[in-house]
């Protein structure tokens, strides 16, 4: 506890490789000793890289394989501001864990984890990752402000959340991630003010007009994403 919990890091690295290693081949993560780990694991998220990784790969775990008393421990541990400070590490592979971390807490969309994720500053880094090349930031960051434009779409908005969605819809190499970004596209042109002047300067039209027209081989949900995308283009079209 306190400075001694730093003092051993090293230590504490050897414990987390090996909680972590029991966890992935554990189907039962519900057991007692796990309850009591968490705290560790979260303090395990502001220490040295190696210690991220593994502290943060072990909730991952626990979120996605764990009881919802566990989850609520995890959210009461702070967790949710530590994995977005973690979103800008310059270790890819924990922005990655982090980001799907995230993804598996806020899945069930409760308003105090949302609005937990955008008071610890979440929206504008996870706009960040939308001009990402990795696909599975890209889809992660998709898919957590598609939870938080609910309740936050000003926020997503102002975070100009729409240029990294034309970015995507332009580019021929993210057609997987259409479903998730023509959801986020609508809700954003579904306000009062949408960035009409923003995918006209961007040359958006043609580009939607290709895609409504099914030029695209897009594999997933091809009807929501023709729906929400015509919306976008009525509402450039008024």
């Amino acid at each position: 506890e306190g400075p001694m919990f730093y003092q051993y890091e090293a230590i504490l690295n050897d414990c987390f490789k090996l909680l972590r290693r029991l966890l992935e081949f554990e189907d039962d993560v519900t057991i007692e000793e796990v309850n009591d780990a968490i705290p560790c694991l979260a303090k395990g998220l502001g220490l040295r890289k190696e210690n991220q990784m593994e502290a943060a790969i072990s909730l991952g775990i626990i979120v996605a394989k764990g009881t919802d008393e566990q989850r609520k421990m995890i959210f009461g541990a702070g967790v949710i501001p530590k994995f977005i400070r973690l979103l800008k590490s310059s270790e890819d592979s924990i922005t990655n864990i982090a980001l799907l971390g995230l993804v598996d807490i806020l899945v069930g969309e409760k308003k105090d984890h949302v609005d937990a994720m955008v008071e610890a500053g979440g929206i504008p880094k996870l706009v960040k990752l939308l001009h990402s090349s990795d696909d599975v930031r890209v889809k992660g960051s998709q898919s957590l402000l598609v939870i938080a434009a609910d309740d936050h779409i000003q926020k997503v908005i102002d975070a100009k959340a729409h240029d990294g969605l034309f970015r995507i819809i332009l580019s021929d190499d993210q057609v997987e991630s259409l479903p998730k970004c023509s959801v986020l596209l609508r809700k954003i042109f579904e306000v009062d003010n949408p960035p009409i002047q923003q995918a006209i300067d961007a040359n958006l039209v043609p580009r939607l007009v290709q895609i409504l027209n099914g030029h695209l081989d897009v594999k997933q949900t091809v009807a929501s994403i023709e729906t929400n995308l015509a919306f976008v283009c009525i509402s450039l079209a008024l």
